[in-house]
């Protein structure tokens, strides 16, 4: 199956799923960053055809920590219409969160890059 995604000329379009994956006593966010990145995010991405939402998350999650058999409940859906150079991009982006009971204490996770993760406090 292939990503839902389609370029037409200056434009982009992309269906994408997220999470917020909390620690046991929901202090601590997970999240991303590329070796080369200057931003964080959080774990995700493109949603396949003829997949579902929930389905593309709990994959996604799997592919980039190997966290497997979250409880995931959808928390938000959000639209981005972003103006990059002299291109356009629309992103449908579905939010879930989960909470991993278990101890998190590797610092990179493979997935097309070394991707390292940082723990920020919500208290």
């Amino acid at each position: 199956m292939k990503d839902i995604k389609y370029k037409n000329n200056k434009f982009k379009f992309a269906y994408r799923v997220s999470a917020i994956i909390y620690n046991s006593d929901q202090t601590e966010i997970l999240l991303f960053t590329g070796n080369d990145s200057d931003y964080y995010m959080l774990p995700g991405g493109k949603v396949k055809e003829l997949e579902e939402s929930i389905q593309a998350i709990r994959r996604e999650i799997k592919e980039e920590t190997g966290f497997e058999n979250l409880h995931f409940e959808l928390s938000g859906i959000s639209e981005e219409i972003i103006k990059a150079d002299d291109e356009n991009i629309q992103q449908i982006t579905f939010t879930y969160t989960a909470i991993y009971n278990e101890k998190i204490d590797n610092q990179e996770f493979k997935s097309k890059e070394i991707i390292k993760k940082a723990r920020i406090s919500i208290n």
